[in-house]
């Protein structure tokens, strides 16, 4: 009976920790500043049309939204300024 004890309470210790890292957000630590896709830059052309500059890994991507969906117009390789 005493071990099934201990396996409730670990348990229940486990999702209260689980509960309280997501409540105050810190599940998420480390993951900011790390994002692989980074928009840039959004340019609204009309109804339904818009430019949208973003940064992938080492490329910039110029990519156009329309009505039929998207398109890609262009990429260049993003050169790093370090401080």
């Amino acid at each position: 009976m005493t071990e099934a004890f201990a396996v409730v309470f670990v348990l229940t210790l486990l999702a209260a920790t689980v509960f309280l890292l997501r409540r105050h957000g810190l599940s998420r630590m480390g993951t900011r500043g790390s994002r692989e896709i980074e928009m840039i830059e959004r340019l609204s052309l009309g109804p339904n049309h818009t430019l949208h500059l973003l940064r992938v890994g080492g490329q910039r991507l110029l990519v156009a939204t329309h009505n039929s969906g998207c398109t890609l117009l262009g990429n260049a390789a993003v050169e790093e300024h370090k401080q």
